[in-house]
């Protein structure tokens, strides 16, 4: 009986000992994914193409170890939890906070970039064993406090919590009191926020400065080569001569019109240089520009209008000797310009697309939210703040984001979706948009007719509405609606038909009209029966990047409607 017991303890003793360790494993191997991962992350943004780090991993990773560093000062310091009770609720709260975090950060990255998805995972286990270890500490020191009633008060010489047990007769500073030296006020202040928050702040506070550098040198490396010309032409009617950038590629042809490309809103016109190039490979000249404060074009003015875009653009062809006529071809908030654009020079105007745009009425009905607001524009304050340090470039696509759809571009498209130059041009066309004439006026002008919704509180016309955008006689025009945007989200009326076939099922169209909702598809049925005699509706697959994620099918279908234009 005394082996069996022996044996019994022996074993009871080697699994004590090997949950003992198994945190301090734990994050050991957390430590050392999180370096992996680092060094990994690092290794990809400096190949060759790509400037500066632009990979979520990168900061998963150095979370994960500063999370790391975090649990194994929590293990291995009771009193940094137990000085007092604020602490442990401060560390459980910190542990609740960055797991909630993690689970939100890991499924945006599993959605958006799944490679780089894993190493956010490595949160998890440092912040379990940080939660146990803080509690675990706790019940230790209320289980020594029922057995000898102490007081926890300040050791007054730094360490990780500074606190050790007296008796109440001795009092003892405030952690944070008033100290006698520097070197004493530097170690009273370690002692009242720990060390391990202390190397938290220094290490997010080195990365953030880390980033901020990455991100000025992605400007200097991309911003300093344009792949075009950079022409002066006057804006706003102004001997104001700012530079702006145009890039055209294909044969120039006198029998065949060049495409010009409106980007949308935000975008720099090297976005759509894929199907630019897949044009150019039909044996058609395409161009590509930068509007005022995008790409590589001088930084926007302000205050300005919405008319500066066309007038601008007429200026741009002029100097680059593409007075055309044009087939324009705007997608999304560039719809508008392009209608606009063919309002003011409709001579220098041969044919029309429309690439999944739409009206800013059409936006407010279909999504409850004003994109023309007061919120969008503290939103983009906000984004302008962060640029400095490079974090809006992980919203609107990183490096690896950008070269999947365009591997030639990608790392310049994310450098310059990062530029605070882009975000404060963005600012200035949505500051534009709240002015009078704001474009629809614009438009409504223009045409001479009543506008097209003109207020999103007015609801759907009913049967064919009028326009507030002009009658363009027989000019070829070309709908090109995303099957994903004219899907309504979950909640609102269903499309009585799959949005593939809107365009030639006449039932489809019938019902929309009378029915309440699908407010996208209402839009494109009204261009389709009030901008030309020649339009055609063809919805296309996807959502509603397609010109850059689907270049060879958008330019197959630009191709053979203006084929002879």
């Amino acid at each position: 009986m005394a082996g069996v017991e022996h044996d019994c303890r022996a074993t009871a003793a080697g699994l004590y000992r090997l949950r003992s360790a198994l945190p301090s494993a734990l994050l050991a191997a957390t430590a050392a994914l999180a370096v992996a991962g680092i060094v990994t992350s690092l290794a990809r943004s400096y190949a060759p193409g790509q400037h500066g780090n632009q990979y979520g991993g990168f900061w998963a990773s150095a979370f994960a170890g500063v999370i790391a560093v975090q649990a194994a000062a929590v293990a291995r310091a009771p009193r940094l939890v137990t000085a007092r009770r604020a602490r442990l609720v401060a560390w459980l709260a910190y542990a609740a906070w960055m797991a909630t975090l993690g689970v939100v950060a890991l499924v945006g990255m599993a959605i958006a970039t799944p490679v780089q998805a894993g190493w956010m995972a490595l949160w998890f286990a440092p912040l379990a064993i940080l939660a146990s270890q803080a509690l675990a500490h706790e019940e230790a020191r209320r289980a020594a406090a029922q057995a000898a009633p102490l007081v926890l008060v300040s050791a007054g010489s730094g360490g990780d919590g500074g606190a050790h047990p007296q008796t109440a007769a001795k009092g003892g500073r405030s952690c944070c009191g008033r100290p006698r030296s520097a070197a004493a006020c530097c170690a009273r202040f370690a002692g009242c926020v720990g060390w391990s928050s202390i190397f938290f702040l220094a290490v997010f506070g080195f990365l953030l400065a880390l980033q901020a550098a990455w991100s000025a040198a992605d400007q200097v490396a991309v911003l300093s080569k344009p792949p075009g010309l950079l022409l002066r032409v006057p804006i706003d009617g102004s001997n104001v001569l700012p530079r702006i950038h145009i890039m055209c590629v294909g044969p120039a042809s006198p029998n065949a019109s060049t495409f010009v490309f409106e980007a949308g809103a935000g975008s720099p016109g090297l976005a759509y240089a894929p199907l630019a190039d897949a044009l150019a490979a039909g044996g058609r000249r395409a161009c590509i520009y930068d509007r005022l404060g995008y790409g590589w074009s001088d930084t926007a003015v302000n205050p300005t209008t919405l008319r500066r875009t066309p007038l601008a653009l007429a200026a741009l062809l002029d100097a680059a000797g593409e007075a055309g006529p044009v087939v324009l071809a705007g997608h999304s908030a560039g719809g508008d310009g392009a209608l606009q654009f063919a309002a003011l020079f409709p001579g220098r105007v041969s044919g029309l697309a429309l690439m999944d745009a739409y009206t800013g009425a059409a936006i407010t009905l279909a999504t409850g939210f004003d994109y023309s607001g007061p919120a969008v524009l503290a939103t983009l304050d906000a984004y302008r703040a962060a640029v400095p340090f490079a974090l809006p470039r992980f919203g609107t696509g990183t490096a690896a984001d950008k070269s999947r759809t365009d591997p030639k571009n990608g790392a310049a498209l994310a450098a310059l979706y990062g530029s605070n130059k882009e975000w404060h041009a963005q600012w200035v066309d949505l500051k534009a948009m709240q002015q009078r004439p704001n474009l629809g006026d614009d438009l409504i002008a223009l045409s001479g007719r009543p506008a097209f919704w003109p207020s999103a509180s007015e609801g759907a016309p009913g049967g064919v509405p009028t326009a507030g955008w002009p009658w363009f006689g027989a000019l070829p025009v070309l709908l090109m609606p995303a099957t994903r945007t004219l899907e309504p989200p979950p909640g609102q009326p269903p499309l009585p038909c799959v949005a593939a076939a809107l365009g030639a099922d006449a039932l489809c169209q019938a019902q929309v009209r009378s029915g309440p909702g699908n407010f996208y598809a209402k839009l494109y049925l009204a261009y389709a029966a009030t901008l030309s005699s020649n339009t055609t509706l063809a919805p296309v697959e996807g959502g509603h990047g397609f010109p850059w994620e689907r270049p060879a099918e958008t330019a197959a279908a630009l191709l053979a409607k203006f084929a002879g234009v």
